[in-house]
């Protein structure tokens, strides 16, 4: 069961009550353009509501350098992302098609915030990737 509602407005949360096989109760959604880009869990106490600042995420690009320290360090790597996506504090991430490393976008309150995540990532730790950082600004495209 869950109670949908896309608004046309970019870069707000919705809370609504959600129920699937992982999750029931609050999520909040972080809406652009009316599409949901990543849910946040809540806890029963929490509501989060407001404007999303969209220049606060940060791009990181990882290239692999060691591909069997890679293969060693993945599950680690993954585990590490897909906890900062709970926590709210990854939107996206994904390899690149040749398989070269990957992308992931970080939600953060700096730069400096942003690298330290980056960095503390098992696959960059272990020297299985290098990171390059950059702040990423959404652009309104239909502006154009």
């Amino acid at each position: 069961m869950e109670k949908q509602c896309w608004p046309e407005k970019a870069g707000f949360l919705l809370v609504t009550d959600f129920e699937s096989k992982h999750f029931s109760g609050l999520c909040a959604y972080a809406i652009v353009r009316g599409d949901p880009v990543s849910a946040l869990r809540l806890d029963k106490n929490t509501i989060a509501l407001g404007e999303v600042n969209m220049t606060n995420l940060y791009v990181a690009w990882l290239t692999i350098v060691d591909e069997a320290l890679n293969q060693k360090n993945r599950p680690a790597h993954l585990a590490y992302l897909g906890n900062l996506f709970r926590e709210g504090r990854v939107a996206w991430g994904g390899p690149f098609g040749d398989r070269s490393g990957g992308m992931v976008v970080y939600r953060a309150n700096s730069l400096e915030d942003a690298v330290t995540m980056a960095e503390a990532d098992p696959a960059v730790s272990s020297g299985a990737r290098t990171v390059v950082v950059k702040q990423w600004e959404l652009l309104d495209l239909e502006k154009f």
